[in-house]
């Protein structure tokens, strides 16, 4: 990807123009997995598009050894994306959520904020009939 990136790229304007692209790419994974809970993947697509960023805005960082990391960190991302389309759907499932607390009110209004939300809550005001 990062040699596809810049292979057209003749002039440093047009490198730096190849690199804000692939840094615009790799901004969109990184925001796509923050969103989705994908953490790990959210942070190794945002230290990559720092890591763009820098040279984009100077592109004497532009060396072989950064060029290998970027490089490398594409392809963690790659498989990475690779293997969590391979997981297979897991059937949702419909959660029930048990709210305790010995306080009325409060445990008619968290129940309540619940169930607004569509999670299917249930009450008690017991401990011990919680565990039973």
């Amino acid at each position: 990807a990062l040699h596809h990136a810049t292979a057209k790229a003749t002039t440093p304007e047009t490198l730096i123009m190849a690199y804000g692209e692939l840094r615009r790419r790799v901004r969109s994974v990184a925001n796509n997995a923050g969103v989705v809970g994908y953490t790990h993947l959210a942070r190794l697509t945002s230290a990559l598009e720092a890591l763009l960023r820098e040279f984009a805005e100077k592109p004497g960082a532009d060396n072989p050894s950064c060029r290998r990391t970027v490089a490398q960190a594409i392809d963690r991302t790659a498989a990475i994306i690779q293997k969590l389309q391979n997981v297979p759907d897991q059937p949702e499932r419909d959660p029930r959520i048990l709210v305790v607390d010995d306080d009325l009110i409060s445990r008619k209004a968290v129940n309540h904020a619940l169930n607004k939300v569509g999670l299917n809550a249930m009450s008690v005001e017991d401990p011990q009939a919680a565990l039973g």
